[in-house]
């Protein structure tokens, strides 16, 4: 007749784990947002070939704390040469086609200016497209892995007489980073069933041991 009992571990000296962020069941949450900003271009529609007119482009951060690294870029089709800028702050690159206008802060409730002169050397009519861009406050998210890793050990003497009781040592412990859940442990000499138990949980660290006799 097979002899079947539960274990019972006793408690063991505890092992400090490793502290883990976390949001909500363990989730991590990613939040930005884009700020609410005002672009005004303004200047005349009608253009002499070969004489250059002033544009103005004025960003207004309508909001009570300040915005971050703003970044406006500005198509300048072909054809159609910047003889002038000015910028009431931040920094100015041009390239071919394309302007960018990039202000490290811009200040709640205020205004800022770029004044460019235009000069078209074709007759070809043009759009004067405006793009602005604002980086979140936080685009990315590191995710880090954790592997459970069971280790079982049953330490004790290795002869007994007969009928003589003896005690070993039953040790479970999770090596690994990550904590181990619904542990179902069971004991068999040969195919006879001697004991088993189940374990709720396993931190990073932890040690469980029972008394097996």
């Amino acid at each position: 007749e097979a002899i079947e009992a539960k274990l019972s571990f006793r408690p063991t000296d505890a092992t400090e784990t490793p502290k883990q962020d976390s949001v909500a069941a363990g989730e991590f949450r990613i939040e930005g947002t884009i700020p609410h900003l005002q672009v005004v271009t303004r200047g005349p529609k009608t253009i002499i070939m070969g004489r250059d007119e002033p544009y103005t482009l004025s960003l207004t951060n309508p909001i009570e704390h300040a915005i971050e690294n703003v970044e406006v870029r500005c198509v300048i089709p072909h054809g159609v040469q910047i003889t002038e800028n000015q910028p009431t702050s931040g920094i100015f690159i041009s390239q071919p086609e394309l302007v960018t206008w990039r202000i490290p802060s811009l200040p709640a409730s205020s205004t800022e200016q770029l004044r460019l002169n235009l000069k078209p050397t074709t007759s070809q009519p043009f759009d004067l497209q405006v793009f602005v861009a604002v980086p979140s406050s936080q685009t990315d998210k590191h995710i880090r892995i954790v592997e459970p890793k069971l280790k079982v050990s049953i330490d004790g003497p290795t002869k007994g007489s007969y009928g003589e009781t003896k005690t070993w040592a039953l040790r479970v412990n999770n090596a690994g980073t990550g904590t181990v859940s619904n542990v179902d442990l069971q004991v068999f000499s040969s195919a006879t069933p001697l004991a088993k138990t189940h374990l709720n949980s396993l931190a990073p660290g932890e040690t469980r041991i029972a008394d097996l006799e």
